[in-house]
């Protein structure tokens, strides 16, 4: 069964983290250090986090795709508000480090069986 892909457009900076996206030749060409190019043309593999500016259209599978926000502050908030909010942000990234650390293992793995 073939994965179906949904269109978004970026309404502020979007960082994806992991996961499969489908993205242009040009918006692939400047991200290829973080990419793997899957079979089906247009599709990526998420390697290491990416960026993406207000406006861009990419596809992808939100159950299947980690995004990880990086949220400033707002000047006047609370401190118990950025506290939480930095409790998440070491979640994310712990979650990041795990994910990269299994695809590593991974790909090693498979690069022993050759």
């Amino acid at each position: 069964m073939e994965k179906i892909l949904k269109e978004y457009i970026t309404t502020q900076i979007v960082r994806l983290a992991a996961g499969l996206i489908g993205l242009s030749d040009k918006q692939a060409a400047p991200r290829m250090d973080k990419l793997e190019k899957m079979k089906k043309k247009g599709l990526f593999k998420i390697l290491a986090p990416i960026e993406f500016k207000v406006g861009e259209v990419f596809n992808l599978d939100p159950d299947k795709t980690t995004l990880a926000r990086v949220d400033l502050t707002e000047k006047g908030k609370k401190q118990e508000k950025a506290e939480d909010e930095a409790r998440i942000q070491a979640e994310v990234d712990k979650r990041l480090v795990e994910e990269k650390t299994k695809a590593d293992a991974a790909a090693n793995k498979k690069a022993a069986k050759k």
